[in-house]
């Protein structure tokens, strides 16, 4: 077959998009024109692909129809086929979330799956500028920062999107040069979707006006594309300095202390809109306060703001054991004569606990004590050397308050009631007295 120029434009582009020449792909495959173009473009190109389709059975008889077009077509083409079918509202309702949420969870969740288990090197999906700028108006819409505006990239190290800088019309004139026919969406047609009323609807009373649109907002999330990058690369070399704690001044001091936390607490998991809480607290001197994320706990004190990372290495190296003690008069004398800190006498066991060194903004409040003292205070009260300091042990319960300075000092919280008639000790194993061993 004689192909045109511009065939032979997009099937360059597809080879470009991919890691190299001998990528093995996994390729997201609906039915639709492109998705089945993306398809039959690998497959133009000799590129292994491994083809997978995800039947979502909201369409009824549609959706069937869908999946076996798609198996009809891997059969021809002789491409490998990986079906996947789910129970979206199941899913729905276990998790709160809507349709379009539970099919996108669904679906990725299923390609990184298949992927780790083909040993793919990339999920190729097949959006297209379109979609892109669709994308880009949406999260314009819900109200997003500059990273929000920059859209999809063609390839995050785990998905590639090779039609990305192709218009849907180069996709379909692609799709009827090389007689290669389709299956329709029909709720793509409907505006009941926000995406959908985007496409069928705004972008086409916009481009009325404004005709070439649709380039002109690419363009414009590249651009951003390239100041979020060129932004990344200065507040990294600024974040650098701090580590896991930037003082109260340099936080006011910046020009734009929502983005600089932002990119302070992304790396573990932070969203933008704990970001703006923390910038807010700061503005009305609102502290202290905490934010949980996935692996750290973020404080906001007078001193600064302080990301307490919950290292699981070192909670799992640490040096404790415990012992489930009875408590008898005996035990009770032992525990309340015992003025050494050495051990920990708690209602929470060894697994709730986590272990870790002081950080520069941590506080306790200290057993027989009102208020809060700084963490790093009662060390220099005790003439603990600079050095060692950081190899002092705290154990922090699952709200990241502090209940225990190992040798030093234990809160008033997770005390045991004199009604108890167990708790638990935890220490060194050569702490241990004969009372808890």
């Amino acid at each position: 077959m004689s192909l045109s120029h511009q065939t032979h434009n997009l099937l360059e582009t597809v080879r470009r998009a991919l890691p190299d020449r001998s990528s093995r792909i996994l390729a997201a495959v609906s039915g639709g024109a492109d998705s089945v173009a993306l398809l039959r473009a690998l497959e133009m190109s000799d590129v292994e692909t491994i083809a997978i389709n995800c039947n979502f059975h909201l369409r009824g008889e549609e959706s069937d129809r869908d999946s076996s077009f798609v198996r009809a077509l891997c059969e021809k083409l002789d491409i490998p086929l990986i079906a996947v079918d789910f129970d979206v509202e199941a899913y729905k309702k276990e998790r709160n979330i809507s349709t379009e949420m539970a099919c996108r969870d669904l679906r990725y969740d299923a390609f990184r799956r298949i992927k780790k288990e083909q040993n793919c090197d990339r999920i190729a999906v097949a959006h297209h500028l379109d979609d892109n700028v669709e994308t880009i108006l949406l999260n314009l819409f819900r109200g997003t920062g500059i990273e929000g505006l920059t859209g999809m990239k063609p390839d995050n190290g785990e998905i590639i999107r090779p039609f990305l800088s192709l218009r849907r019309c180069q996709i379909l004139n692609f799709l009827e040069e090389i007689g290669q026919d389709y299956v329709t969406d029909s709720t793509n047609l409907q505006s009941d979707f926000k995406r959908n009323f985007i496409r069928n609807e705004l972008l086409p009373l916009i481009a009325g006006r404004w005709p070439g649109i649709m380039k002109t907002l690419s363009r414009t999330g590249d651009n951003l594309a390239a100041d979020a990058a060129a932004l990344d690369y200065l507040l990294d070399k600024h974040l650098a300095q701090y580590r896991d704690f930037i003082p109260y001044g340099d936080l006011t001091a910046f020009p734009d202390p929502q983005t600089f936390i932002f990119r302070f607490i992304r790396t573990r998991g932070g969203s933008g809109t704990q970001a703006r809480e923390i910038s807010d607290a700061i503005r009305r001197h609102a502290y202290p306060l905490r934010w949980h994320l996935p692996d750290a706990t973020i404080l906001l004190d007078r001193d600064g703001l302080t990301m307490a990372r919950l290292n699981v290495k070192t909670a799992e190296t640490h040096p404790f054991v415990q012992r489930e003690i009875s408590l008898d008069p005996e035990t009770w004398r032992a525990i309340r004569s015992d003025r050494s800190n050495r051990i920990l006498y708690t209602t929470l066991p060894l697994s709730e606990l986590t272990f870790r060194h002081p950080l520069p903004s941590d506080r306790i409040a200290p057993l027989g004590i009102k208020g809060t003292s700084l963490v790093s205070d009662i060390l220099k009260d005790a003439h603990i050397p600079l050095a060692d300091r950081k190899r002092i042990w705290i154990a922090a319960d699952s709200a990241g308050s502090i209940v225990w300075i190992e040798g030093l000092r234990r809160s008033g919280s997770h005390l045991i009631a004199p009604s108890a008639s167990t708790a638990f000790a935890i220490c060194r194993p050569e702490s241990q007295s004969p009372q808890i061993s």
